[in-house]
């Protein structure tokens, strides 16, 4: 087309287009988290500016076909199941409501606030050979349910299987899913209080999404495998979410009148909940060294979160279901007005990139298998530390084996016989 694009934050250029198709190169010397500005500046009406492709060097003749970075595949390559939660930016994701406004491939962004495409994820899946886990937008209605249903019964390799969850900690305040689950089971008038009738809900939402995949997937049903989400500071939470589910109906409204029923129970067993703050607390931000830090995390937040395994672990085996993951790892993170607090963040990214932390995370798998947990979920894959955590098992993906203690470790504990 004829126009002029420009480019911004972390690229610079102007390229002016006098029709026809062109190629242009562009460096990106700092990349930060703010990614990349396009912007179209000018364009022909009569021969706009279209079809807007941003390759890496190197990619211009196999994008199309095989779209992920082949570091990202190599990195994820061993693992069984991927989350797709962030992938499909899950939480608050309230513009996924019918089919129609799913993200595709042919999409501007697979960054915008709807996410990336589910095509994308299932693609992913079969490339690096795992089980997708896909996280239902919480005001997806049947007609989208069924579609992606369909989708995944159609494209994913039929030897993997999918886990479905509808939407991620419908348990916790702080997301917007929560506040509409509890609005929804109050307004069917299911319980009492909004949280009790916001788990009713759960129950009864989640039910009619299992069930809608096993129509789909008919004969091939066992590929899917569905899960409730408990939270692993409360098994009260799993208990309540449960005894819902397996109810026909509760104050008059149907909950599970098919009698779905599920494949597993998961909880996000973080260990440091509450470090990073304690140390505030005390007044030891100037003076705690990485090795205390990590000394605390073994002595007194790692046997917490075996305790909170052990405890949903019964619940798990009240129902004769699986304990898994839906998250989980280091929690080593300042809250509130400690996250401005520069002088402790930078001692809890040390404690993050310290070699101890290859052996606390082989520790802490340990006593989850040793507790009788099974799939895990580790949060996340790869991410910049900033001052709300350093959750990436790796930092970027370009960072060495030997510098990723937590990746390395993970590996290693995916390579162990079952």
């Amino acid at each position: 087309g004829n126009g002029t694009i420009t480019l911004a934050s972390n690229a610079n250029g102007t390229f002016n287009q006098t029709g026809g198709e062109n190629t242009y190169t562009f460096t990106v010397t700092t990349p930060t988290t703010s990614g990349m500005q396009l912007r179209i500046t000018r364009s022909d009406r009569t021969d706009p500016v279209r079809n807007i492709r941003v390759i890496m060097p190197g990619y211009v003749g196999t994008y199309m076909t095989q779209p992920f970075y082949p570091p990202f595949v190599s990195k994820l390559t061993g693992f069984g199941v991927i989350r797709f939660m962030e992938w499909i930016r899950t939480n608050g994701n309230d513009r996924l409501v019918t089919w129609s406004d799913r993200v595709g491939t042919d999409h501007v962004s697979q960054a915008g606030p709807k996410g990336a495409s589910f095509d994308y994820a299932i693609q992913l899946s079969n490339t690096v050979g795992a089980d997708p886990w896909l996280t239902i937008p919480h005001r997806a209605d049947n007609g989208f349910i069924t579609e992606l249903a369909r989708q995944v019964k159609r494209d994913l390799s039929p030897q993997r299987k999918v886990y479905v969850e509808y939407s991620n900690e419908l348990w916790n305040g702080m997301f917007e899913q929560t506040t509409y689950v509890r609005d929804q089971g109050l307004a069917l008038g299911l319980g009492p209080d909004s949280t009790l009738a916001g788990r009713r809900y759960v129950a009864k939402r989640s039910a009619e999404i299992f069930k809608i995949f096993e129509d789909e997937f008919g004969v091939d049903r066992t590929r899917v495998v569905k899960v409730l989400a408990g939270q692993a500071a409360s098994a009260n939470v799993a208990s309540q979410l449960i005894d819902a589910f397996r109810q026909p109906s509760i104050n008059g409204v149907p909950i599970n009148p098919l009698n779905v029923d599920f494949d597993a129970l998961a909880i996000a067993p973080y260990f440091g909940n509450g470090l990073a703050d304690s140390i505030v607390t005390s007044g030891q931000v100037n003076t705690i060294t990485t090795a205390q830090i990590l000394d605390l995390a073994v002595a007194t937040y790692l046997p917490q979160a075996i305790s909170r395994m052990q405890a949903n672990k019964v619940v798990a085996d009240q129902y004769n279901k699986p304990m898994i993951a839906y998250e989980g790892g280091q929690h080593i993170v300042a809250t509130g007005a400690n996250v401005s607090n520069t002088t402790l963040i930078q001692k809890l990214q040390a404690a993050d990139r310290d070699p101890r932390m290859y052996d606390i995370y082989r520790s802490y798998f340990t006593a989850w298998f040793n507790a009788g947990g099974g799939v895990f979920a580790h949060y996340s894959f790869a991410q910049t530390p900033n001052e709300y955590g350093s959750w990436g098992a790796m930092e970027h993906l370009g960072q060495s084996n030997a510098e990723a203690h937590k990746y390395r470790a993970l590996m290693d504990i995916v390579a162990l016989p079952d």
